[in-house]
């Protein structure tokens, strides 16, 4: 087994993201999870609200969506297109990525694209020395 090609990401992809299809016409420009940017901002984060998270109760939970919203919205989901409102287009921007993230299912969503190692592996061709 080629350990290399198994298992090599590209780091750029990783911090700059990538497209994946998302519906029939959309797609989402993706970071990995664990990035440099989203551990730094969700430890910033944290730390800004260690008090009221540790009290727990619905206020905490209510807390904790906000700032994974906010967090991923600023080093997850970095972009989209095809996303659509009642018909309407609906353009990118780091405020309207943090207010669908608040969607708890939706942000599933893109937490399953981003903690997908395979979605940043290198690409075969470059991993060859082709790309």
């Amino acid at each position: 087994m080629d350990i290399i090609a198994a298992y090599k990401t590209d780091t750029a992809a990783e911090l700059t993201g990538r497209y994946f299809p998302f519906g029939k016409d959309a797609q989402l420009l993706v970071a990995r999870s664990g990035n440099p940017a989203y551990v730094a901002e969700l430890t910033a984060k944290l730390d800004e609200n260690k008090v009221a998270l540790d009290a727990g109760g619905p206020r905490a939970e209510e807390l904790a969506n906000e700032i994974f919203a906010d967090v991923m919205s600023k080093s997850i989901l970095l972009g989209w297109t095809g996303i659509t409102r009642n018909g309407t287009s609906v353009s990118y921007s780091q405020a309207q990525a943090k207010e669908y993230l608040k969607l708890k299912e939706f942000r599933a969503k893109v937490s399953a694209i981003a903690d997908n190692f395979e979605n940043f592996l290198v690409k075969e061709e470059a991993a060859q020395g082709n790309g």
